[in-house]
């Protein structure tokens, strides 16, 4: 199968097993977007999140199927874009969010400010922080959705 063909399938089919067939495949960005389908498996899931390419990390992390321990394991990513993707996932948690928005990265605590399950106290942590960039998404996102 040429490699146009298999990014086509990886990113649109609906069949489990041959997304199952791409989990593997040498080329990162087949992986990528069989990581992004949502149609994927848990159990491909728990494959790919362990995958060395930042990009197939952050697809798994931004799959709306992923799930609570795929999360755990990306937060602790040490590249900060992987990181991102968790803050920005909406199947990211209370816990989670507590934990990023202590994140180093203003990128990352900025993230978390436009995350939907940011709590009034995170945002009212962030509102407060070092980054000008962050404080001012935190006072934005506060007024927005806690008038």
């Amino acid at each position: 199968m040429k490699q146009h063909q298999k990014k086509f399938l990886a990113k649109f089919s609906g069949d489990p097993k041959l997304l199952g067939e791409f989990v593997s495949d040498e080329d990162y960005g087949v992986r990528e977007l069989v990581a992004s389908n949502p149609n994927i498996t848990k159990e491909h899931l728990d494959k790919l999140v362990k995958d060395p390419s930042k990009w197939v990390k952050r697809a798994v992390a931004s799959n709306p199927n992923a799930e609570k321990k795929h999360l755990d394991k990306l937060m602790d990513d040490e590249i900060f874009s992987v990181k991102i993707a968790v803050a920005s996932s909406p199947n990211a948690s209370k816990e989670h969010l507590d934990k990023l928005v202590g994140d180093e990265s203003d990128f990352v605590r900025s993230a978390v400010t436009k995350n939907p399950n940011a709590s009034k106290e995170h945002l009212d942590k962030l509102v407060g922080d070092e980054s000008d960039f962050v404080s001012k998404a935190a006072k934005e996102q506060l007024k927005k959705r806690f008038p």
